[in-house]
């Protein structure tokens, strides 16, 4: 295995372990007693839907896991369920030689827009090494364009909605301001019409000190 190869060689080695459709994170250390190797220790993390579940959580899109088979390549964990995980395999499949480029020669692959069932989906591939830095697998993490951008657009419609109520709340405040400033002029006309006429009775009520 190429963990204990590297381990024996270089006398500690990490990367991924896989066994069967596991995958597991592993790091190889040396057992040195009086300065003489006795063995290695090898301690494993086990790359399951656990831990493709605390990814998600810091990441916030759906984590995948593939392994490398003579099959070609299957879901070793994911957050996603059984059926969307094959929808992902096949729409990855359909992407022509991208997965091939992650999972044999090393790639890693940004931006893949995938079209599945129920929308666009935009992924981003990573390969996992083992400690031979030989990919082995992959690590898929894609995301939903409709749900990703769904909170943008109930903010544009909320911005929209607040714009409108802001453009009718001025024009109906400008109205009431212009009527409440024109009218005393509005009454200095009339009386300068019935001064016009000779009636010099009129008197105009000043209850304001601007101009």
């Amino acid at each position: 295995r190429p963990l204990v190869a590297m381990a024996i060689e270089k006398n500690q080695a990490s990367g991924v372990w896989q066994e069967g459709e596991k995958l597991y994170d592993a790091v190889a250390v040396p057992v040195v007693q009086e300065f003489i190797l006795q063995g290695f220790v090898v301690a494993a993390f086990a790359l399951n839907n656990e831990r493709a579940l605390e990814v998600k959580r810091a990441s916030g899109t759906e984590v995948a896991y593939l392994a490398a088979t003579s099959a070609g390549p299957v879901v070793s964990a994911s957050t996603l369920d059984a059926s969307a995980a094959t929808r992902l395999i096949a729409a990855l499949r359909a992407q022509g030689g991208t997965l091939r480029s992650v999972m044999e020669q090393g790639e890693a692959k940004d931006q893949i827009e995938l079209q599945l069932e129920d929308g666009p989906w935009v992924a981003l591939l990573s390969p996992l090494r083992d400690a031979a830095d030989k990919p082995i697998g992959a690590s898929v993490a894609v995301a939903s364009f409709d749900r990703e951008f769904a909170s943008y657009r109930r903010i544009g419609m909320v911005l929209a909605a607040v714009g409108l109520g802001s453009m009718l709340l001025a024009g109906a405040l400008s109205f009431a301001f212009s009527r409440r400033a024109m009218r005393p002029i509005v009454q200095l006309a009339a009386a300068a019409e019935a001064a016009r006429q000779g009636n010099y009775g009129q008197r105009l009520r000043i209850d304001r000190s601007d101009e």
